[in-house]
């Protein structure tokens, strides 16, 4: 569960859920009674409240997968208000203060720039991330990623199948968009405003909400 407003994800068990389950585990902070936004070094989230493009002028948000096609199940968090996405190899060994694998959006695990390197809101490119709010795998393993303050959904390949897995991917599709560095966000059949949640239809049709 992204758990936002506490900057953390928490996991219940399968087992014994009911109407006072207790979480077992958690991730972005180092124990459960804490809730503080982050250091930016990789080891934690910040979900929230920070600043949004709507009428309100806080949100939390905060999106994440399991990869349930590789061999290993690899761990995805949309890190939503560090404009990045971080990775963990393998989600059945995470623990509390455990630093990620790889990191998308940013060049290293200490910054939290807006499509970096620019730092500039209207400046998109190939690599960097706005506000990204969800992420989903495809049956190939490719990383989705709801790039909501681009007005896009970007693909990445595998992340942690390529040769370097962590040095600052670049995105191969886009969607919304005509192209990396464009950010139209006028209704047309083609753009995309602020979009926030994915999902993979049977057949791999992607919904984008």
């Amino acid at each position: 569960v992204a758990d936002t407003g506490n900057n953390r994800l928490l996991v219940f068990p399968a087992a014994g859920l009911g109407g006072n389950s207790v979480a077992t585990r958690l991730l972005g902070q180092i124990d459960f009674p804490f809730s503080a936004p982050n250091l930016i070094e990789g080891r934690e989230v910040f979900f929230g409240p920070g600043p949004c493009l709507s009428a309100s002028p806080f949100c939390t948000d905060g999106g994440v997968t399991i990869d349930q096609v590789s061999s290993i199940p690899h761990l995805y968090v949309a890190d939503t208000y560090n404009n990045r996405v971080l990775g963990y190899a393998d989600s059945r060994k995470v623990t509390p203060g455990a630093k990620a694998d790889l990191v998308i959006g940013q060049p290293d695990f200490n910054r939290a720039v807006v499509n970096y390197p620019s730092n500039n809101q209207t400046r998109p490119n190939a690599q960097g991330l706005f506000f990204p709010t969800d992420v989903a795998v495809d049956a190939f393993g490719n990383l989705y990623v709801a790039d909501a303050g681009n007005g896009r959904v970007v693909r990445f390949p595998a992340p942690f199948n390529q040769p370097q897995p962590n040095i600052f991917e670049s995105a191969d599709l886009v969607l919304g968009q005509s192209s990396f560095t464009a950010q139209i966000t006028d209704p047309t059949d083609r753009t995309m405003r602020f979009p926030y949640g994915l999902a993979f239809t049977s057949d791999g049709g992607v919904l984008v909400s």
